[in-house]
């Protein structure tokens, strides 16, 4: 669908629309909208890439979006948790447009639509990637961790040695392959990278 660097986002305008009004949102509700809008067909029939392909074009839009309105004084300020438009109070250098100046890998990402078309392999890497840089910033609350260690059997102080032999064993027990779930299998992995965090 998306082969040339220089191809129209087809969610430019709709996008553009929605976060004119000022109104402050997430990604997810930025998805939302777009898709009671029926602003997009089916993009994938692997539902992996289907989301990767939709997340894709809607960051792609976004950083346009962000470039191109700087030049007009307004900011796009773009984060998981908190997307708008503002517009600029001064004429000189704002903090955002020299942020906007830095080398910034995620805009440059989804900028490239070389990356757009990307496998099912590198969908999955780029999924457990943020996964385990997720759970690295997050830390665990206490009751959070007490479950945890009841969950998996794991003493107060466990060790790494530990950890891994009861990884493994949860690991077999909950692998597709073995009449566990995909679900449950991606579950254990994350617990396991938070648990690895506790040592």
């Amino acid at each position: 669908m998306f082969t040339d660097r220089t191809m129209t986002n087809p969610l430019l305008d709709i996008i553009f629309e929605i976060i004119s009004t000022g109104e402050h949102l997430k990604v997810h509700e930025l998805a939302s909208r777009i898709s009671k809008n029926n602003a997009l067909p089916k993009l994938d029939s692997d539902p992996h890439k289907e989301l990767f392909k939709k997340n894709f074009l809607i960051m792609n839009a976004l950083y346009q979006l962000q470039n191109e309105l700087q030049l007009n004084g307004y900011d796009v300020h773009i984060s998981n948790l908190d997307i708008y438009l503002q517009q600029r109070v001064s004429a000189h250098t704002t903090c955002n447009e020299q942020a906007l100046q830095k080398v910034e890998p995620l805009k440059d990402y989804y900028l490239d639509w070389n990356n757009y078309d990307t496998s099912r392999e590198e969908v999955e890497a780029l999924l457990n990637g943020f996964w385990k840089r997720y759970v690295s910033h997050v830390p665990m609350c206490t009751s959070e961790r007490s479950h945890l260690l009841k969950k998996w059997q794991l003493s107060e102080h466990f060790c790494a040695t530990e950890l891994q032999k009861r990884w493994r064993q949860l690991a077999i027990e909950n692998h597709p392959d073995k009449g566990g779930s995909t679900c449950a299998f991606q579950q254990i992995k994350r617990e396991y990278e938070q648990l690895k965090g506790c040592l």
